[in-house]
């Protein structure tokens, strides 16, 4: 082939790559929507429907907040022994999940608001034991703190302590911009269904970069991981990531002027295993919100307690549900 035939057919080659792959994407995520149906219901919170899922019966109802960039997926090892214990619902956030996306920015403030509405819409009423994890412990301890009078029970699981984030050095703010910005370029692909062949091949820099998600993929039993994945190329989850990424200076903020004193709330704050002196400290701190705090610190699992040692959370949720009963 010639240079001129070399200069026409790259184009060409181009767009029917990117058709094959768009058409592609459509296809599988069709076939998807048949394998993998919600395991809850999906509700209406105004502009846009939450997928939760609901198991057991009793009250105080446990509600499971997932972590950055988790979703009601993540309890797979938890829910079901809590649900031998009293009601246990776990939800996931909008663009992440089976629920649908949200036109408001990915702050801890606007999720504390759809997360009211979620439980008042799906009819389940207080009290409440508020279990979070990772960025998860945000959530529930602003929601603690704003409707303290719903609250039962709060379990913060590895949570950072806020101040990690309110103020971020150069470094940091390099990150969280760099992690927005891979998220962003990745829903871009996704859109084209680009996303699919690198997910295969293995080759996604915001899955290097954001170690969250590669961590919680390989940690989940292989059932779940197959419908994790196909959460993770489509592009609302990756532009619901990237806002909350990008918002999470502001949210820290949120969560450190907002947090109250719990008074004698129930709560216990488990941390992973071997922490560095900073991380102890700064939960050792956020036990003392509660004349009725304490600390568990793991043995053997690193910060995805919830699947490493779901024994630890079933636990102190026992622990916290037999004292208010």
């Amino acid at each position: 082939m010639n240079t001129v035939g070399v200069v026409l057919a790259a184009p060409i080659l181009l767009l029917a790559t990117l058709l094959a792959a768009f058409v592609y994407h459509r296809v599988a995520s069709r076939r998807e929507k048949r394998l993998h149906p919600p395991m809850g219901e999906l509700i209406s919170i105004g502009d846009a429907r939450l997928h939760l899922k609901s198991a057991g019966s009793g009250t105080p109802t446990v509600v499971l907040e997932s972590a950055l960039a988790g979703s009601s997926l993540s309890w797979s090892e938890t829910q079901p022994r809590l649900a031998e214990l009293t009601r246990v619902v776990s939800y996931d956030r909008a663009g992440f999940g089976w629920s649908e996306t949200s036109g408001a920015p990915r702050t801890v403030g606007n999720m504390v608001e759809e997360l009211g509405r979620l439980l008042t819409s799906a009819g389940i009423e207080p009290p409440y034991v508020l279990v979070g994890h990772s960025y998860g412990g945000w959530i529930v301890q602003l929601y603690a703190s704003r409707h303290r009078d719903q609250v039962a029970g709060l379990v913060l699981v590895d949570s950072p302590h806020p101040r990690e984030w309110m103020d971020p050095d150069a470094s940091q703010t390099s990150r969280v911009a760099r992690s927005a910005r891979l998220a962003r370029r990745a829903a871009l692909l996704a859109r084209f269904g680009l996303l699919r062949w690198l997910f295969v091949l293995g080759n996604i820099p915001l899955f290097r970069e954001h170690g969250k998600i590669s961590r919680l993929l390989a940690k989940t039993p292989p059932d779940v991981r197959t419908q994790l994945k196909t959460f993770w190329v489509q592009p609302r989850a990756l532009e619901s990531l990237a806002s909350q990424i990008e918002n999470a200076p502001a949210s820290a903020a949120t969560v450190f002027d907002e947090t109250c004193d719990l008074d004698d709330l129930p709560l216990v704050v488990l941390t992973a295993a071997n922490p560095d002196a900073r991380r102890l400290e700064d939960q050792r701190e956020t036990v003392g919100l509660s004349r009725a705090g304490r600390q568990v610190v793991a043995t053997r699992s690193g910060h995805w307690i919830p699947l490493e040692e779901p024994d630890l959370v079933v636990d102190a949720v026992r622990t916290i549900v037999g004292s208010i009963r």
